[in-house]
């Protein structure tokens, strides 16, 4: 304390102002380190949870589409029922898509096995379907019913899948929502006691400069 009082004026104030700068650099350095998690994790927030849970609840609507598609084709006009083929053709190879668009980002061990059951499952019934379409205009349509309800369970199955990756791909988008959240509440409390102890340590130098 002694050599604080024995310098001259000019000095203590350059101390004072070197110690307020350093704790502003300090402060800044945590806010955009901070920032720059949150800003890393709203990225990871939007390519991995909101374009990933669209395209899964997108696969599970084409499937429906596609199923909706085959019955449809029964009463289908002999003229329309290369058209019907064709639509029928376009949901499965959309719902194969958006499956594409959710493999790379379920990346957890429960995205990653929700995954595999929708795909596996998917493509299961696709050959089963393969066998009605040449039935279609040749067939009567009672048979055609029956051959569908044979691949009922299988259909219902793989919307049961789709749907569970759906809400595994939510609950994940859920929890890093919350690692958000956590990280924002951390920055801005680290900041303040930063904050905080600059204010404190700006006082006492006041204090022994001013002596």
């Amino acid at each position: 304390m002694s050599l604080i009082n024995n310098l001259k004026m000019g000095i203590k104030l350059m101390i004072l102002v070197v110690a307020l700068l350093l704790c502003s650099v300090v402060v800044a350095g945590i806010g955009i380190g901070e920032m720059r998690k949150i800003d890393a994790q709203a990225d990871m927030m939007y390519e991995y949870d909101m374009l990933a849970l669209r395209a899964a609840k997108e696969a599970n609507i084409q499937l429906i589409m596609a199923s909706r598609s085959l019955v449809n084709m029964i009463f289908a006009e002999p003229g329309q029922l290369d058209a019907a083929k064709q639509r029928y053709a376009g949901y499965v190879q959309r719902v194969r898509e958006e499956l594409e668009k959710v493999r790379p980002k379920a990346v957890s061990p429960e995205g990653e096995a929700a995954y595999k059951e929708a795909a596996e499952s998917f493509e299961g019934i696709v050959p089963l379907n393969e066998e009605i379409l040449p039935l279609m205009g040749v067939s009567s349509p009672q048979e055609i019913f029956q051959a569908i309800s044979k691949v009922r369970d299988e259909v219902n199955r793989a919307d049961d899948a789709m749907s569970a990756l759906g809400k595994v791909m939510a609950d994940e988008a859920d929890a890093r929502s919350l690692d958000t959240t956590a990280t924002a509440a951390s920055a801005f409390i680290a900041m303040c006691v930063t904050i905080g102890v600059a204010i404190l340590l700006g006082g006492l130098l006041g204090m022994l400069i001013g002596r």
